[in-house]
């Protein structure tokens, strides 16, 4: 019975089977017990674990300000030779849905980009750089839209892509979501 319990769990249930389980957790899961397995998980080490699985990293946070949301938008903003169906599908394989992508990859394009409507926006996760004009629209007083990014507060984590100059390819951007992962920055579906 046990070897039949953990081989079901292995596997990938049906989606009738998901919302069953949905609906006998909702109803195991009281408020005692929920403190009940929080506590257990805080005794283990694995409490920051688990919020982060379930999206609400944030709430061990004394201050409840401004935090990307790694549910949020990737924005890809600078120009890329690199198709952005092509980037779409470097995310997938990931298991990035493609509706959270969000591209600027001309030139042009980036030097236009109104970066101040990611500020404080948790509609954003992350922002990957590539090749843009060190002067834009929103570069303000700042050396470039990067610079900005990176040293003004209430913006998203940014990578930036290349390595002695900025450039997007398939390796570097898989390489700079695998971190994003990684680090918690961006969720998986």
């Amino acid at each position: 019975m046990f070897l039949m319990t953990m081989q079901r769990i292995n596997e990938m249930l049906e989606i009738e089977q998901v919302m069953t389980l949905s609906e006998r957790l909702r109803t195991f899961l009281s408020d005692d017990k929920l403190l009940e397995i929080i506590t257990k998980l805080n005794r283990l080490g694995n409490l920051e674990d688990f919020l982060n699985l379930i999206g609400a990293e944030n709430l061990l946070d004394e201050d409840q300000g401004y935090r990307p949301s790694p549910s949020g938008y990737i924005v890809v903003l600078g120009a890329s030779e690199v198709k952005d169906e092509m980037l779409i599908s470097v995310g997938k394989k990931l298991g990035i849905d493609k509706s959270k992508f969000r591209f600027v990859t001309s030139y042009e394009g980036a030097k236009k980009f109104d970066i101040g409507t990611m500020q404080y926006n948790s509609n954003f996760a992350a922002v990957i750089c590539g090749p843009m004009p060190h002067k834009g629209n929103s570069t303000g007083d700042y050396n470039s839209v990067i610079s900005r990014l990176e040293q003004e507060d209430g913006y998203p984590p940014v990578k930036k892509l290349g390595e002695r100059e900025l450039h997007i390819s398939k390796s570097n951007f898989k390489k700079a979501l695998e971190e994003l992962i990684q680090e918690h920055k961006i969720q998986t579906i």
